[in-house]
């Protein structure tokens, strides 16, 4: 009884460990896209209803330091996007630096690239380059996390939609 007990135990140690192996970076990822996107609901551009009036160039301001730099255009028979982090903070708790940068073709199918470094409350980056988009929006692939001091973890795309999901 007491090895069977045992057993039962250590399979459960086990499990926890296994299943809780990317929980520091999922739970970073979530509080992340939240900070990310309200960074990004402050461009102008994108709260026009037709694609073609997202294209332009904008500037904003952080409030509390750098700026994010939004450039839209046409590009062939589709669209090429880059936002730019400049030691950006809204909050003085996520700084943001880096660059997403989106190609899609006119049915909105396409990939995104980049990398955005962040510090304040966590240090680490987040990698793009592995996703790709169907109808303009992230439809497979996943997300590469690296918190300061850890190893590369490849979260899924899915996880942006519980992040949005959770903030609404």
């Amino acid at each position: 009884m007491k090895k069977v007990f045992l057993l039962l135990f250590l399979t459960l140690v086990i499990n926890s460990f296994i299943f809780s192996q990317n929980q520091k970076e999922e739970d970073f990822f979530l509080e992340y896209t939240k900070a990310q996107m309200a960074s990004q609901d402050r461009i102008q551009l994108l709260h026009n209803k037709a694609n073609i009036k997202k294209l332009g160039y904008e500037i904003v301001e952080g409030k509390v330091s750098g700026k994010l730099i939004y450039d839209a255009k046409i590009k062939g028979f589709g669209g090429y996007v880059v936002i730019s982090w400049e030691n950006y903070s809204d909050d003085g708790e996520w700084f943001f630096d880096g660059q997403i940068i989106t190609t899609a073709d006119i049915t909105g199918q396409g990939k995104l690239q980049g990398q955005i470094n962040v510090w304040g409350l966590y240090q680490g980056f987040v990698n793009y380059d592995n996703l790709e988009l169907k109808n303009s929006m992230v439809a497979n692939g996943t997300y590469g996390i690296q918190l300061y001091q850890g190893e590369l973890v490849q979260v899924p795309y899915t996880l942006y939609f519980k992040a949005m999901q959770d903030s609404n």
